[in-house]
């Protein structure tokens, strides 16, 4: 897609890439080797002209006006804008998406901080179950994400072979009395305001990581909202969460240097079918953006500049990471299912990172000008859309209550 040279048996064929400007431009490959089933030559669409927006609203109001035929991730926010220009007869037509991934949010404790006291007690079970217990997921799924979603961990979805009920649905109560009693096992001591010492005997504080509104590979705006309700909750069970808002490039730097005390992150992958085998970061640690264990990420995969910063995994974290091992060896579905039931078994054990809801059904906006789309859609998420991005599903109907990138102009 970078390299108008080179020759491709894609649908279309890259003639001015990224990097001159803000338009990339593609046009039909003549020699594409599909065909519909009446014989003739795909794809449809001789050209498309995508355009890389810097300001969310602009791009938004293009999509309104019937500039643009397509957008991704259109955000939560713009829902009802979405569906009320609909109704109010604009050229726009809204499709369902049910989601595949198996979480909104996902809330990591670095249980490898370099911060000696924080990762003692971010080690401990009890704190997380604790920190589980004293969220409110109800209010943050009704005023997060509208009433959309229902309270889960972070784990594979129902109807996957890889789902584990009690990995999904443990911790879930909104209890504060559970969770004290659950953080008093772990940080017994308090001031006089109430608020949590470390062992240490020192104010215990942590410095939560969030992405800002600019990050595309997720809803960072959605989860900034979930992070700022939940500062409110952990502060009702007495420990200290400051945010610390930062840009991705600052984030990288962070990371790399295992700088990162608390985060939090989608918790998609590997929510459907035998999508966790494929990326298993929430369930394996070690793994990449498996912040609950960034150091040891660091120590197995950095790079020669990061290595200082790792922590090498001990024998127990490394069994972990056989059973998946064990699991990518299987020459089987049958014993991948198997292999991988118990790394799901040993997550749930563990308990790693810590998980909101599941996601509701989301929404597409597409031109009315723009055919042949299916009426409900079926996500599968960033690594399975390297091959087929869409596939038809039966899905619910979609209301406007449910629920930056490139955007496409196409020329038939």
């Amino acid at each position: 897609m970078d390299v108008p040279e080179y020759p491709s048996l894609g649908p279309w064929i890259v003639t001015q890439p990224l990097g001159s400007g803000t338009t990339i431009r593609y046009e039909r490959n003549p020699y594409y080797w599909k065909v519909d089933t009446a014989g003739k030559q795909l794809p449809y669409i001789d050209e498309i002209t995508v355009t890389s927006y810097q300001d969310a609203e602009t791009r938004t109001l293009a999509m309104l006006n019937g500039d643009l035929d397509f957008i991704k991730d259109p955000g939560e926010a713009n829902r009802e804008v979405y569906f009320d220009a609909m109704d109010q007869g604009k050229p726009i037509k809204v499709v369902a998406v049910q989601p595949d991934g198996g979480n909104t949010i996902s809330v990591h404790f670095n249980q490898t901080s370099k911060n000696p006291v924080l990762a003692e007690v971010f080690a401990q079970k009890d704190f997380r179950v604790g920190m589980s217990h004293a969220i409110d997921r109800a209010e943050i799924i009704e005023v997060v994400f509208k009433g959309q979603g229902e309270p889960a961990q972070v784990g594979p979805l129902a109807d996957s072979p890889l789902y584990n009920e009690t990995l999904v649905n443990q911790f879930l109560e909104y209890d504060v009395a559970l969770a004290n009693e659950y953080l008093d096992k772990v940080l017994p001591d308090k001031d006089a305001n109430g608020m949590r010492l470390g062992p240490d005997g020192q104010p215990f504080s942590i410095i939560w990581t969030c992405l800002d509104a600019n990050y595309t590979g997720g809803d960072a705006k959605a989860w900034l909202q979930a992070a700022e309700l939940m500062t409110g909750y952990f502060k009702a069970v007495g420990v200290d969460v400051k945010l610390d808002v930062i840009s991705e490039q600052v984030f990288n730097e962070r990371r790399d240097a295992n700088d990162v005390e608390m985060f939090i992150f989608h918790g998609n992958e590997g929510g459907a079918g035998l999508g966790a085998i494929v990326d298993p970061r929430w369930h394996v640690p070690g793994e990449f953006f498996g912040i609950f264990g960034l150091g040891w990420n660091i120590a197995l995969f950095g790079n020669e500049e990061s290595q200082a910063y790792g922590q090498e995994p001990s024998e127990e974290i490394m069994s972990y990471r056989e059973a998946f091992a064990a699991a990518t060896q299987q020459a089987t579905r049958e014993g991948q299912v198997e292999a991988m039931q118990e790394v799901m078994q040993n997550s749930a054990e563990r308990f790693w990172v810590i998980g909101i809801s599941r996601p509701g059904l989301l929404y597409q906006p597409l031109s009315t000008r723009l055919n042949n789309y299916p009426e409900r859609i079926y996500s599968q998420g960033w690594l399975p859309a390297r091959i087929s991005w869409r596939a038809q599903s039966n899905g619910s109907s979609l209301n406007k209550e449910q629920g930056q990138c490139a955007t496409q102009r196409v020329a038939h």
